[in-house]
């Protein structure tokens, strides 16, 4: 058998001086092709199988660290868009005090909101199909309701009314404690209380007080259709979200003649108070 195929090799050979060559640089460049789709796949993290019966797995250490740069990197964009924002609303937020007309002040005010509960939604969400909602709400008649949000219908932004202190948002504006949960459908706290004439279905919630030195003004809330929609960090720029629009609400409810003060801890502690 060896003897016919070298005879038919030296028969080419003879017939296309070329032939060896070409052969060889063709075989060359397969080679190196293979190799470079191997080391491209190594570098992902991919299981490498070789002519279909030799797998090679990537070090498990090797994986684990591609993850948790690529997790890095993710991260660092995040606090980076959150920089950008905050900064953006310490600009934005002191040229309200120039404004001082209630039509020209609640004009941009509206523009401020427009800016700030979108950005706030953009970095917060890391999958598409985790619909949020945001919202601050703000006190009225011993309840509850949406002064500005986003992802609510009209008709649920203009009727939703939330009890002090018998809902989440309620309790925190009451006590001025933040209320996180992973999964409402498996709370065990008895803190919130669902609304059944909602249409939202949603599993997760934060809701953090909004404070203007030691009073608090209103609450920062925001769901997740999802479990576990928020992490640690999440909590954090929540908190510093809502830190950083205190001074637009105290100015905005300021304007709207909320501010009869109530010192309201029940224990008598007058470095609590609320807006009535």
């Amino acid at each position: 058998m060896a003897i016919p195929v070298a005879n038919w090799l030296k028969g080419i050979t003879e017939e296309v001086p070329w032939f060896p060559t070409t052969f060889a640089c063709t075989i060359i460049a397969l080679l190196i092709l293979v190799g470079i789709l191997i080391l491209w796949r190594g570098a992902k993290g991919d299981d490498i199988s070789i002519l279909w019966f030799i797998k090679i797995t990537p070090n498990a250490a090797l994986k684990k660290a591609k993850e948790e740069f690529d997790d890095i990197n993710k991260d660092s964009a995040q606090k980076t868009m959150i920089i950008k924002l905050l900064n953006q609303m310490s600009l934005e937020i002191p040229l309200l005090t120039q404004r001082i007309e209630p039509e020209t002040f609640f004009s941009y005010r509206d523009s401020i909101y427009d800016y700030i509960l979108p950005g706030i939604l953009s970095i917060i969400t890391k999958n598409k199909d985790d619909g949020h909602r945001i919202a601050v709400f703000i006190e009225e008649n011993n309840e509850l309701r949406i002064h500005e949000g986003i992802g609510f219908s009209p008709a649920g932004r203009e009727n939703l009314r939330l009890p002090i202190p018998n809902s989440a948002a309620g309790r925190v504006y009451h006590t001025g404690e933040q209320y996180y949960c992973q999964d409402l459908e498996n709370d065990n706290s008895n803190v919130f209380k669902k609304n059944h004439q909602s249409s939202k279905r949603y599993r997760s919630l934060v809701c953090v007080p909004i404070k203007y030195g030691n009073m608090i003004i209103g609450v920062l809330s925001m769901d997740g259709e999802n479990p576990s929609s928020f992490n640690k960090d999440d909590i954090h720029y929540i908190n510093c979200f809502a830190a950083s629009v205190a001074p637009l609400l105290y100015m905005d409810l300021d304007l709207m003649g909320k501010f009869d003060v109530e010192r309201s801890d029940e224990h008598g502690d007058s470095s609590k108070e609320r807006v009535s």
